[in-house]
């Protein structure tokens, strides 16, 4: 990582505070691309940035595809087991995020999930802003 070009006395880069960029979009959309091409850009410039990709999460705590309900990728109505998985899994990936800014200090957290509900996006958006993070929605079609 590039040394940055000044800091300021909190050690952070520029003074906007946290940041957080939630992807939004399909599956096979392109979105862990841009996130990734996007955290490689902010690294360069010396801001210190983290993805935090919510399949990648899902797949150390749970394991492949094989260990999860037969419901759990299918469209329409969940079983019981499967929205409490879900949720259990949205709120840890959330929880790494919210650790990552107020114990790691870190700058830009970008959130790499479906998040395809506005419903789901109305609520991570606000979990975030009572934070006090800066909310960012970036949707790729």
């Amino acid at each position: 990582m590039a040394a940055p070009l000044y800091t300021t006395e909190s050690g952070q880069l520029y003074h906007a505070g946290k940041i957080i960029i939630i992807c939004v979009g399909l599956p096979a959309r392109g979105k862990t691309h841009i996130s990734r091409a996007l955290e490689r850009y902010l690294h360069w410039a010396g801001v210190t940035t983290r993805v935090f990709s919510l399949g990648d999460y899902r797949r150390k705590k749970i394991g492949g595809a094989q260990d999860l309900p037969s419901d759990y990728f299918t469209h329409g109505q969940k079983s019981a087991e499967t929205i409490a998985l879900r949720k259990s899994i949205k709120e840890g990936c959330e929880k790494q995020i919210l650790d990552y800014f107020f114990v790691q200090r870190g700058q830009v957290a970008i959130y790499d999930a479906n998040n395809g509900t506005k419903k789901s996006r109305k609520e991570v958006g606000e979990k975030f802003e009572a934070n006090g993070v800066h909310v960012i929605f970036l949707g790729k079609s």
